[in-house]
């Protein structure tokens, strides 16, 4: 069992309204991400301001902001090497989106890829793409609702195999047909083979130009080195 600690650091939302998700995050877990995903167990837990992580255990922050610009959530890792991630609720709210669906997103990736450093390569593209989760159906307008709660949806482990037979669901929500298909709103990071001088790269769904729950520069260089040091800039 890994404990997450969940912190309310925002001013835009008190603690009993953080506790109120709390719920519905952990039954999206239990019951829907970790046996598609053959994940072990988690436990979020509510801890008060002031209260420090020890090494070993996951962090689950939410913010009115993250330090990067670019991202309505990010997930990283500590100076312990343990994961965690971060919600701009309030930076979230600004961008008209549901903070509950930022916070789901980077739960689940954060199970998915704890180090940041899984890929999938992708022989339809000829490029390595990140195991993230929820990037592909990120929408808002395609999570669901758990107890009244909005989460996101996500990929299941067949969206990143081209030889997955045709019967096999590629995400949770039903909103993706085929393997790598990014769905109206999503992304996907990724490395260009043929090119892998040009470093981290995303490809969008559509050309809105939104700020999106995603990796910080910071966690797409800890996957820089992981992968051998192929990339060598972020084009965030």
């Amino acid at each position: 069992m890994i404990e997450i600690l969940v912190y309310n650091q925002t001013t835009v939302l008190t603690d009993a309204q953080v506790q109120a998700v709390i719920p519905a995050l952990q039954t999206q877990l239990d019951r829907d991400l970790c046996p598609a995903w053959s994940l072990g167990q988690y436990k979020l837990l509510f801890v008060p301001k002031g209260q420090a992580a020890q090494k070993g255990q996951w962090q689950f922050l939410f913010l009115d902001n993250t330090s990067d610009a670019s991202a309505l959530g990010y997930h990283d890792q500590t100076s312990f090497g343990d994961p965690i991630a971060y919600i701009g609720v309030q930076e979230t709210i600004n961008d008209h989106g549901t903070w509950s669906v930022t916070a789901s997103h980077e739960l689940c990736e954060m199970c998915v890829n704890p180090n940041l450093n899984d890929s999938e390569y992708n022989d339809r593209q000829n490029r390595i793409d990140i195991r993230e989760c929820c990037d592909a159906v990120e929408s808002d307008s395609l999570g669901y609702a758990i107890n009244g709660v909005q989460v996101s949806d996500f990929v299941l482990p067949g969206w990143f195999n081209a030889d997955v037979a045709p019967t096999v669901p590629l995400s949770f929500g039903g909103h993706v047909s085929q393997p790598f298909e990014l769905a109206p709103g999503g992304y996907i990071s990724f490395i260009d083979l043929a090119k892998p001088s040009a470093g981290w790269q995303q490809v969008f769904a559509d050309a809105a130009s939104k700020k999106r729950p995603g990796t910080s520069r910071g966690a797409i260089r800890a996957r820089m080195s992981a992968l051998g040091g192929m990339a060598r800039k972020s084009t965030r």
